[in-house]
């Protein structure tokens, strides 16, 4: 069977009336799992995934048989590839808004605070994004109470 190492970008549950959750990779590639192995992943991790390959009405399906954890790769100064100084690299606000949606949602649905339903999903993401933009419109906001001028 063939093997790759792999970038997990997301980790997904099984959709309703599906057996399998899924992994997908930082080059965009899916990769079936099943869900007893879906905990082995998390966003972010390198593995080494044995899989099986099956074709379906034109498409290549991968589906994970075994998964090992890859010790990721040492980094010389902590900085990643293409990051600027302090090891960050610059995003966009719609960039910056979709990291803030998905850690925070990710954080409610783990502590338990919001529920794992279409519904209750999209109020937390609506939240999130009212929260954000009132946030950031506030810093945004410059103040009046800087006088430039010298008193005398």
């Amino acid at each position: 069977m063939p093997t790759q190492t792999v970038i997990v970008a997301y980790v997904n549950a099984p959709r309703e009336g599906k057996k399998n959750g899924s992994i997908k990779t930082k080059g965009g590639d899916y990769y079936g799992v099943p869900p007893a192995m879906l905990s082995q992943f998390e966003q972010g991790g390198t593995y080494q995934v044995e899989y099986s390959t099956r074709e379906f009405q034109g498409q290549t399906y991968r589906n994970v048989v075994s998964v090992q954890k890859q010790a990721p790769a040492p980094s010389t100064n902590g900085a990643s590839a293409g990051a600027g100084a302090g090891g960050f690299r610059e995003v966009s606000p719609a960039v910056q808004l979709n990291m803030a949606i998905h850690s925070w949602v990710e954080a409610g649905i783990s502590s338990g605070q919001v529920q794992f339903s279409d519904e209750a999903i999209g109020d937390a993401i609506r939240t999130v994004i009212k929260g954000y933009r009132d946030g950031t419109a506030a810093l945004s906001q410059k103040s009046n109470d800087m006088n430039d001028e010298i008193p005398f």
